[in-house]
């Protein structure tokens, strides 16, 4: 955690995936693991700041990184009220962008 929110500080992304079952081949993400969010908690201590959560998704079938929304913690609510909720937005985000259908230019 520590060298996560180093490298936050730094300006630098960090790429965490938190999907519980590697090993799954369904395109969907099922359960997440959400101890990754506690990075929001220590980097708003250090900085003040809150981490956008950008969620990503390797589509597969077109060898394409979809990019979805922003997640981010409410600055008026407790850290602990509120990642459950985040965590079940990411899920759902990163299966939104699942089950998007990608256009494919070909030149």
């Amino acid at each position: 955690m520590k060298e996560s929110v180093e490298t936050l500080q730094a300006g630098a992304s960090v790429l965490i995936f938190p999907d519980v079952d590697y090993s799954s081949d369904n395109s969907e993400v099922g359960r997440i693991y959400e101890g990754f969010l506690n990075l929001e908690k220590y980097y708003n201590r250090k900085t003040g700041e809150h981490i956008d959560f950008v969620p990503l998704y390797a589509k597969q079938t077109t060898k394409e990184i979809l990019y979805g929304q922003t997640i981010r913690f409410d600055k008026d609510r407790d850290f602990i009220d509120q990642r459950d909720e985040k965590a079940h937005e990411l899920q759902a985000e990163l299966n939104r962008l699942a089950n998007t259908e990608v256009e494919v230019d070909l030149v």
